[in-house]
């Protein structure tokens, strides 16, 4: 097994989509099922039917493969003729003054707990604030790293 990282593309967010579904599934992950309660799942979303969460999963990442102050890179196996097998998402540091979020703007689905991905969106955002001053995530490559690896040429 080959594996490489390479930068996703719009080709991969189905893929992306898939992993994240599975990785954080409300049927395993506490978060999830908070934000895609049972009550909010359409009639009729079992079987083939697309799950919501897998939905809004795709269009969050896509949302996040167009935003200018993100990388979204993909793992692929050679051997699987190139199939993604996990991704990697992060903020690039910036020199702005403006806060940034630690959760971007959402993307609607009739499955999303509307309250608890506000209150998520709250709870993120004062622990960033808490650990990195008021500036938020925008502040997180200058706190966390030391001058040294900073100035480092690679």
């Amino acid at each position: 097994m080959t594996l490489h990282a390479r930068p996703a593309t719009e080709a991969d967010l189905a893929q992306i989509a898939d992993i994240a579904a599975a990785a954080f599934h409300p049927d395993t992950d506490a978060i999830s099922r908070h934000l895609f309660p049972p009550h909010l799942r359409p009639q009729g979303a079992l079987g083939d039917e697309e799950d919501p969460a897998r939905s809004w999963r795709l269009i969050r990442k896509g949302m996040k493969l167009r935003a200018e102050n993100t990388v979204l890179m993909v793992a692929v196996d050679d051997a699987l003729g190139g199939k993604v097998v996990g991704f990697s998402l992060w903020d690039t540091p910036t020199d702005g003054d403006e806060p940034r979020s630690a959760v971007s703007s959402q993307a609607p689905s009739p499955a999303l707990d509307e309250a608890a991905f506000a209150e998520m969106h709250h709870a993120l955002d004062q622990d960033v604030q808490k650990h990195f001053g008021q500036g938020g995530i925008k502040d997180v490559f200058r706190e966390s790293c030391p001058a040294r690896v900073i100035n480092m040429k690679v």
